[in-house]
């Protein structure tokens, strides 16, 4: 049996970014793959669970893993996604579905031996819901707030809103992760520390809340938070799949803070670079050290 620190399941999507300047360009991205190079870049060892149109298997599965360790689902279409950035920094987009997503189930996790779940998911109707209290069963669960909060409008256009049933699974989710606006919509709180307490306050073990200048975790050890320290933005998108992925992954053997930092460090790293993060365990120490230094 096949064994892993952390499983990461969620649909590789094939992106149309269109710039504010009206450049278009076209990638193949989603949670999944930023998470799975991020988690790989920690050092951890990591298995991928990936629903997608058979056609597009050897262009979407571009991942750091061998193909052993990838659990490859078929589905009738690979989820797609059309990105139009209304500001330089990236920090304003308008989302449309090309390609809607197929849930995945409970069925389609392998029978493997697993130290974490990462549901790296993108829009409603990524996952059965009841898919969170079995993983829980299995082992400690790790979400991210896109994948239940961002629904698609008849139009195709993806609308962030509440998730009614939030206090239901929250329960099951040890690790919970949001973006400030998310939070916002959440919670009504624009203060991300506040918003962070307030989730955690509904059952979630941990809950991170991603921003611009800094991230931020909140567990039953209080705040912690680390600034973001890029000295180039070269490639926002990611940011949050990447700074949860290496979290997860730091935190088999490291507090909250220590982890926190590491994963700030891998992140800020990512945004130097217009890719997924590429890069060593001891690339990313050594950044961390030089960028984001113990008080």
């Amino acid at each position: 049996m096949n064994s892993y620190d952390v499983l990461i399941i969620g649909h590789p999507c094939k992106d149309v970014n269109v710039e504010h300047t009206g450049e278009t360009q076209f990638s193949v991205g989603g949670a999944v793959i930023y998470s799975v190079h991020s988690a790989v870049a920690c050092g951890a060892r990591v298995g991928a669970v990936m629903k997608y149109a058979p056609e597009d298997k050897g262009t979407v599965d571009n991942i750091p893993l061998s193909p052993a360790d990838v659990y490859f689902r078929p589905a009738e279409r690979t989820t797609s996604i059309r990105n139009e950035y209304l500001s330089a920094d990236r920090e304003r987009r308008r989302c449309r579905a090309v390609a809607p997503t197929e849930t995945i189930y409970i069925e389609d996790i392998p029978p493997v031996s697993v130290g974490a779940y990462q549901l790296a998911g993108l829009m409603r109707g990524d996952y059965d819901p009841g898919m969170i209290v079995d993983l829980s069963k299995q082992g400690p669960v790790g979400a991210d707030a896109q994948g239940w909060l961002r629904y698609i409008e008849d139009n195709g256009d993806m609308i962030t809103r509440d998730w009614p049933e939030i206090k239901e699974y929250l329960p099951y989710i040890t690790w919970f992760k949001t973006d400030a606006a998310e939070a916002e919509i959440l919670t009504g709180l624009t203060e991300t520390r506040k918003a962070a307490e307030c989730i955690r306050g509904w059952g979630a073990k941990e809950v991170m809340v991603s921003h611009n200048t800094e991230m931020v975790v909140c567990t039953s050890d209080g705040i912690s938070s680390w600034p973001v320290v890029s000295r180039k933005i070269a490639g926002r998108t990611g940011r949050g799949d990447t700074i949860f992925a290496a979290y997860i992954a730091e935190r088999r053997h490291s507090g909250p803070d220590d982890a926190l930092r590491f994963a700030t460090a891998a992140v800020s790293l990512k945004m130097e670079m217009p890719t997924p993060l590429i890069a060593t365990r001891a690339e990313i120490q050594s950044y961390m050290d030089m960028l984001l230094p113990k008080p």
